[in-house]
């Protein structure tokens, strides 16, 4: 196939793509607010400057969004150069790239953590039944032991540095009493602070049982015919890197939400659910452009060829700004 499949992650920290065949691409901060001027930089980046062969572009969204942000979307995509547009779900997203088998399974529940929120969801036979957004995200979390870190010691740390000791000392429960590890974190007007497990624990604390609340409700809101499935299969959880599984485990371990234990993920299964869902709603109509490309080639008469011709240099020189012309995807459920 001579058009790429690319799977977009547009998350409020990082910009994510996966390009069929050769991996993750691009990972980088949203250089602007606005999926407009990030979809333009970004679909530039990985088509390069030809715009013959447009890309198939399947993008995560978050669940909340509505059917005018999808609409907005969806026509900025068109508008980078794509030649096709489709939009996934998050929560839907994550769970087909980790091979959970979405359209079968009679009840799972499943939360993306991001930066800015969490997003949870009870999901089946490939729809989502309940869905909820939980504030508590990455970001909340970090700034949580910035402010600890100012409060007791009295000394300012920026929120990469937070971020890291999250990473490397943040635990859902708390640890051992005389057993804590201990960290140093560099002060913002420089020197070092020795920073306790005790001392991120008490700062997550908060924030880690708003999350177990959100999905409790999220859990609680399902048919009761699915309580069983959701029992049997247990849950999803696909949230940054680090050592997520202690944490994830503690977590709904002490809430006693699910009876199975928790699947943990990296944050790779939404561009890979995304491109293999891109992959899926492209095949079709290659196949059948294969076809007819290959019959005119080996079996059409030359006369028939020579009417083709004007039409292939055609295509050959048409300016970007066609895609604004082009018409619209619409993804599943849109009017």
């Amino acid at each position: 196939m001579l058009s790429k499949k690319i799977g977009i992650d547009l998350g409020t920290s990082s910009v994510t793509v996966y390009v069929k065949g050769e991996g993750i691409v691009l990972r980088e901060p949203p250089a602007d607010d606005r999926a407009g001027p990030t979809l333009q930089r970004v679909i530039g980046r990985v088509i390069g400057r030809q715009r013959i062969f447009r890309p198939d572009v399947m993008l995560s969204v978050p669940g909340a969004v509505t059917g005018v942000e999808r609409r907005a979307v969806l026509e900025a995509t068109m508008q980078a150069g794509a030649k096709s547009a489709y939009l996934i779900e998050k929560p839907l997203a994550a769970a087909i790239g980790a091979g959970i088998a979405i359209a079968s399974t009679d009840g799972i529940a499943v939360c993306d953590l991001g930066a800015s929120g969490a997003e949870a969801a009870v999901i089946v036979q490939g729809e989502m039944v309940t869905f909820a957004v939980i504030r508590a995200g990455g970001e909340r979390l970090d700034q949580a032991i910035v402010q600890a870190v100012a409060a007791r010691h009295g000394v300012a740390i920026d929120r990469r540095e937070g971020e890291r000791l999250k990473l490397e000392l943040g635990r859902a429960l708390a640890p051992e009493r005389g057993r804590a590890r201990v960290a140093q974190a560099k002060a913002a007007g420089g020197g070092e602070v020795s920073i306790d497990a005790a001392e991120v624990h008490a700062a997550l604390a908060p924030l880690l049982e708003e999350l177990v609340r959100g999905l409790e409700e999220v859990i609680g809101l399902a048919p009761p015919a699915v309580a069983p499935a959701l029992a049997r299969n247990g849950l999803g959880w696909f949230g940054p890197g680090g050592n997520p599984d202690q944490q994830i485990q503690a977590i709904f371990s002490s809430a006693d939400l699910l009876r199975k234990p928790v699947y943990t993920f990296h944050a790779w299964p939404i561009l890979w659910g995304t491109l293999l869902c891109t992959v899926g709603a492209v095949s079709l109509s290659f196949v059948a452009a294969l076809f007819v490309s290959v019959f005119v080639v080996e079996f059409a008469p030359e006369w028939i060829r020579a009417v083709l011709a004007p039409v292939v240099r055609l295509l050959a020189s048409v300016p970007s700004g066609i895609a604004t012309r082009m018409p619209i995807r619409k993804s599943r459920g849109e009017p």
